[in-house]
């Protein structure tokens, strides 16, 4: 693997673990990052400064998703538990009868 390639690989794994400062030093000052999307260009910064602002906005965004989804997971076992606690307490009333 070639130095750039490394400095490639090293910049995706950083992004992909949102190692917003790791990302920095893989980037020079005068940085022009642009993003393609299968509509075409949909974004272009240019320096270190505006790169950072729109990684740390990323990862705040994907923060945010995780506690909801963390959020929402919990009130899914709640309601389980909650449903399977009201179901045992019918069968048990019903046991209770016979």
């Amino acid at each position: 693997m070639s130095d750039l390639e490394a400095l490639i690989q090293r910049y995706v794994d950083c992004y992909n673990r949102m190692e917003i400062d790791d990302m920095m030093e893989c980037v020079s000052d005068s940085v022009t990052f642009e993003n393609f999307s299968n509509a075409g260009q949909s974004m272009q910064m240019n320096g270190k400064d505006a790169l950072r602002q729109v990684a740390e906005a990323r990862a705040w965004f994907q923060m945010k998703q995780r506690e909801l989804k963390d959020k929402r997971g919990e009130a899914q076992r709640q309601y389980k538990r909650k449903k399977d606690a009201a179901a045992d307490a019918a069968r048990k009333a019903k046991e209770a009868r016979r």
